[in-house]
């Protein structure tokens, strides 16, 4: 199955809205985590807040990688400014680095794939 990468930039004043999609976005995350390869938030330059994120994934086609950003709750609630979404090539990928690790800072509880 092909990958895509998508970069997305964080809407100005939309904070509230952000907090309140969260758990949302989290669980979305979670049951799309059989097809996601990384992703995380793209931090501002104190590295305290999300300017916006970056995912690695699966999709069969562009469309169903534009699917994949479209029906995330941060994106249905308003929050994002913008969404790139261009296919992307695998070359170099270190699996000891996993979402929800100790050494990833184990953002959110959920399974770990191996």
């Amino acid at each position: 199955m092909p990958f895509f990468v998508a970069t997305i930039e964080n809407k100005p004043g939309t904070e509230q809205a952000r907090a309140n999609a969260q758990e949302a976005h989290r669980e979305y995350l979670r049951a799309q985590a059989h097809r996601i390869l990384i992703g995380g938030a793209v931090l501002d330059e104190a590295e305290t807040a999300p300017r916006g994120s970056v995912y690695v994934f699966e999709a069969e086609t562009a469309r169903e990688a534009q699917r994949f950003t479209d029906e995330d709750p941060l994106t249905v609630a308003g929050t994002r400014s913008a969404i790139t979404i261009r296919p992307w090539r695998q070359a170099v990928f270190n699996r000891g680095y996993v979402l929800g690790t100790p050494e990833a800072g184990a953002p959110f509880p959920g399974p770990v794939r191996d």
